[in-house]
């Protein structure tokens, strides 16, 4: 089974007559990223597909960089008979198993806990230590990202005491 990308696009959709020019520049833009991976890009029905790839690392990494690009997901490919792909999905779930614990509260039910043996969460890995699976760079452009709003909202306000002051 290969695996093979999703490139999901940002906000491309919204546009209007003018798509096409915004969906060729990202795919040119991504061909560019891609240099020297050895993976395959293709634009089917308004849908990025990379194939081929040799270092999924390294592709995820260098896609993910290109603006316009929403997220990168791994796919199945299967035939088109519903056959084919109930038996993929259940493939696919074989280590999707587990415990769940739900409470009952005022009608509404809550979730008290999930455990499974083959859960993505491992306390020695969920670190923001240094080490080689965080990268403390990546960090600051979220932490400017998200603290946008609260570095406006202060401005605003110390305009705001200014033109008061006066």
């Amino acid at each position: 089974m290969k695996t093979v990308l999703l490139v999901r696009m940002g906000e491309i959709f919204l546009k209007g007559d003018n798509r096409n020019f915004f969906i060729k520049a990202l795919v040119r833009n991504l061909r560019k990223a891609l240099e020297g991976t050895d993976c395959t890009l293709e634009l089917t029905q308004g849908r990025i597909f990379l194939r081929d790839i040799r270092d999924m690392d390294e592709v995820i990494r260098r896609a993910t960089r290109v603006f316009g690009v929403h997220s990168v997901s791994p796919v199945v490919e299967c035939e088109k008979d519903m056959e084919v792909i109930c038996a993929r999905a259940i493939e696919l779930m074989e280590n999707c198993t587990g415990t769940v614990k739900l409470k009952l509260y005022k009608g509404n039910i809550i979730n008290a806990g999930v455990w499974s043996e083959y859960s993505l969460y491992d306390p020695e890995i969920a670190t923001f230590d240094e080490d080689e699976v965080y990268n403390q760079a990546d960090s600051a452009g979220f932490i400017n990202l998200f603290g946008l709003p609260i570095k406006v909202q202060a401005k605003m306000k110390a305009k705001l005491e200014a033109k008061n002051k006066d």
